[in-house]
């Protein structure tokens, strides 16, 4: 009974990956020159590699387990600056970036989905399951900013579509 489900979880993921990288692809390939669509495919990649480190992290046993979680962690930021990015370029051709945006944005982004990788972010592992598969893990101080970073970029990002779509 547990294998069925296992594979109906790799079986979701594949469909999302699948059709994510398919839609990605169709975006892109339509306007190739196109800032929006770039953005786009770059946003899909990022959800691709988020949700399959997502799956890994859940199916393996602690040692790998963990640095998949932390890798999710990782693509998670990328995503939520992708679809900031995305909304934020939308629908230009072509974009000139703002000084705030390219010296302050991108390096604050960078330096977070890097300090993902480092105890600063999740510390370790504090509870495992009789299966080796991670239970829980420890935050370390870094969560905050990861957190505030990341809701702030796709609150953000969703204010600035809402704006454009009304205004």
């Amino acid at each position: 009974m547990t294998s069925i489900f296992v594979n109906i979880d790799l079986l979701s993921v594949g469909i999302a990956v699948a059709s994510t990288a398919i839609f990605g692809f169709m975006v892109f390939f339509n306007n190739r020159t196109s800032a929006t669509n770039r953005a786009f495919l770059l946003f899909a990649a990022a959800t691709i590699l988020w949700g399959v480190f997502n799956y890994l992290s859940y199916q393996a046993t602690t040692s790998i387990a963990f640095w998949f979680l932390r890798l999710t962690l990782f693509f998670g930021t990328m995503q939520a600056f992708f679809i900031f990015h995305l909304f934020y370029i939308f629908p230009q051709e072509a974009v000139s970036l703002k000084r705030w945006y390219t010296y302050g944005l991108i390096p604050v982004t960078a330096i977070t989905a890097l300090f993902t990788l480092t105890p600063l972010v999740l510390q370790g592992v504090s509870r495992v399951f009789p299966d080796g598969r991670i239970a829980e893990a420890e935050n370390g101080p870094g969560i905050f900013l990861f957190g505030a970073l990341n809701v702030g970029l796709v609150v953000s990002g969703l204010v600035i579509l809402i704006r454009k779509i009304l205004l």
